[in-house]
């Protein structure tokens, strides 16, 4: 089976869309498919996190301004190469109804990954993995109720990883508190640096401070000549990212994707919106 991710990141848009994508296509690779993604070459945009999984990817031309959906779904067939994938995925919230229309003809099925609920969607399959009241009777007048609908945390895409850790992980009092902060891949509002500030008040009796700074997160020589204390440890971000959460006993960071992963595990956390 040939599957189709479209989806995109940047500084602006952030890294959920697609960190959660590269969840599902890995499983999906995982199990004898053929995935493509297909992303715009925005400034920022997490582009390496592909190429080090080894993903086929095609970009889409860089703008200077918002793509239009017409635009935005004549490049992506144009990308489909002549081939009519299985399944096309699409993660974005610039991105609905016209586009999944217009390319519907060159696909066979249509997965819409959404939370919103604020626009109407022609699709086969609509994932919203958010804990919300939501239910299916919520986007009848959105999406065709022929779709199947996958509504809720339990249908959360999250890394196989976390799914493993899960499983081992033990829920120690230890002294000194190990504590995990990732404010994701952009952290636009610099939590990150906050969080060190604050931290640093702290000795290596009381906490060892594991930080963890996004790929698209320019700040990372900041913040190792703010660091004044052996207790804080700087980390990029990588595969070792989940091992790094499991061992913490409490996760410092923004809302969205990370929630999942930190609620997989267990992690108490002071989350900011």
């Amino acid at each position: 089976m040939r599957v189709i991710f479209r989806v995109d990141s940047s500084g602006e848009i952030g890294f959920g869309h697609l960190s959660r994508c590269i969840n599902l296509a890995e499983e999906l690779r995982a199990r004898g498919n053929d995935v493509t993604f297909v992303c715009r070459d925005l400034v920022g945009a997490g582009i390496s996190s592909l190429e080090e999984r080894l993903f086929r990817t095609v970009l889409l031309p860089r703008t200077t301004g918002a793509v239009s959906e017409s635009i935005d779904v004549a490049e992506s067939i144009s990308a489909l190469a002549g081939t009519r994938p299985d399944w096309a995925v699409l993660d974005s919230y610039s991105l609905g109804f016209d586009w999944e229309t217009a390319i519907r003809p060159f696909v066979e099925k249509i997965v819409v990954i959404d939370d919103l609920a604020d626009r109407k969607h022609n699709c086969d399959l609509f994932l919203d993995q958010n804990y919300t009241a939501r239910s299916q009777e919520s986007y009848v007048s959105r999406v065709s109720k022929s779709a199947q609908f996958l509504i809720g945390p339990r249908y959360a895409l999250l890394d196989s990883q976390f799914r493993q850790l899960r499983i081992t992980k033990k829920v120690l009092l230890r002294k000194p508190l190990k504590v995990l902060v990732f404010a994701g891949g952009s952290d636009q509002k610099d939590l990150t640096g906050k969080a060190i500030n604050a931290l640093s008040e702290f000795d290596s009796t009381e906490l060892m401070v594991d930080v963890v700074v996004g790929a698209s997160n320019a700040r990372l020589q900041d913040y190792e000549r703010s660091i004044v204390r052996e207790n804080i440890q700087l980390h990029q971000s990588g595969s070792n990212f989940a091992q790094l959460m499991s061992n913490a006993d409490i996760a410092i960071g923004a809302g969205g994707t990370t929630s999942w992963e930190r609620m997989c595990l267990g992690v108490p956390s002071i989350v900011v919106s």
